[in-house]
């Protein structure tokens, strides 16, 4: 079993001023994730901000996948089944502007604004993200995800990145 030790520290265990949902997100989401995401909240307290979605089972996945192909909007390219994403092994999530705590769904320059504080908080801590918002293809703004190959390990202690994508049937 792969040690699920983070790499990243900060100076308290707590996650501070976050909403309830994003607590409730962050649930079984990785140890470096909820680092980042904690250290960005103590380096930019004014930065306010929801983690709408964490860790999601095939079902959650397939349900969000599904509605794409209903409504020809892109989402995500992964079933939950046949094709998995990172968000189902605790490895990624979507996060959101929330100023005076509401969500701001169509962030613009605070999503863009929010990504990038999380992202620099993140490599100044040794943890590698990638950000959805800068794919050349499909791209998702509120999405983050532990970057391929950063060595790091799911809620359940295995490391999903010991070979390629294509062998592991995930999609980024």
């Amino acid at each position: 079993s792969t040690s699920t030790k983070p790499v990243a520290t900060t100076s308290s265990g707590s996650l501070g001023n976050l909403t309830p949902r994003t607590y409730k997100e962050l649930d079984r989401v990785d140890a470096n994730m909820k680092l980042v995401l904690e250290e960005t909240k103590k380096r930019y307290p004014n930065l306010e901000f929801t983690v709408t979605d964490g860790f999601r089972t095939a079902e959650e996945q397939n349900k969000i996948y599904t509605q794409s192909k209903k409504d020809g909007v892109w989402r995500t390219s992964a079933d939950g089944y046949n094709t998995k994403s990172r968000h189902q092994s605790g490895l990624a999530v979507d996060v959101y502007p929330s100023p005076n705590g509401k969500v701001n769904l169509n962030g613009g320059k605070q999503q863009e604004e929010l990504i990038n504080a999380i992202l620099t908080t993140a490599k100044s801590m040794g943890v590698e993200l990638e950000a959805g918002m800068n794919w050349k293809k499909n791209q998702d703004p509120p999405h983050l995800q532990l970057k391929k190959g950063s060595g790091a390990t799911s809620s359940t202690g295995t490391n999903y990145y010991a070979g390629s994508a294509e062998s592991m049937n995930v999609s980024y």
